[in-house]
C-alpha cells in the first residue's frame, strides 16, 4: 500500500542521485541545488546531508558546511563523521572544537575493532 512516502523517498533518490553525478564531475554549486532541494523532502537524508557538506568544504565554503556536519552526527554519531566534522573545525579555526571532535572519535569503537 503506497502512503505517499514512498514517492517523496523516490524524489529524494532521484535528487541525490542527481546532486552526487554533479559532485563526482566538480559541479558542485550544482550538486548543492540538488542535494539542497532533498534535504527540503528529507531533512534527515543521510547521504544528502554528507554529500553537500563535501560539495561545500569543496568550494571553500567550510562555515556553511557545518550545520550539515552537525546534522550527519545527529543521526549517525559514528567516529568517521566526528574525524570529518573535526577537520571542518580545524580549517575554520576552530581547534578547540576540533579537538573535542576527534577525542570523541577516538572513543568510539570502529567497525569489527573491538
Amino acid at each position: 500500500m503506497n502512503n505517499g512516502n514512498s514517492s517523496q523517498e523516490e524524489i529524494v533518490d532521484l535528487l541525490f542521485q542527481s546532486g552526487a553525478s554533479k559532485l563526482d564531475n566538480k559541479q558542485y554549486h550544482e550538486s548543492i541545488s540538488d542535494f539542497t532541494k532533498a534535504l527540503s523532502i528529507n531533512p534527515n537524508h543521510i547521504p544528502s546531508n554528507m554529500q553537500i557538506t563535501y560539495s561545500l568544504c569543496a568550494l571553500g565554503r567550510n562555515i556553511e558546511a557545518l550545520p550539515y556536519a552537525d546534522k550527519v552526527i545527529e543521526i549517525l554519531p559514528d567516529w568517521d563523521n566526528y574525524e570529518f566534522r573535526a577537520a571542518i573545525k580545524k580549517s575554520i579555526g576552530d581547534l578547540e572544537g576540533a579537538e573535542q571532535d576527534y577525542k570523541i572519535a577516538w572513543g568510539i569503537p570502529k567497525d569489527g575493532c573491538m
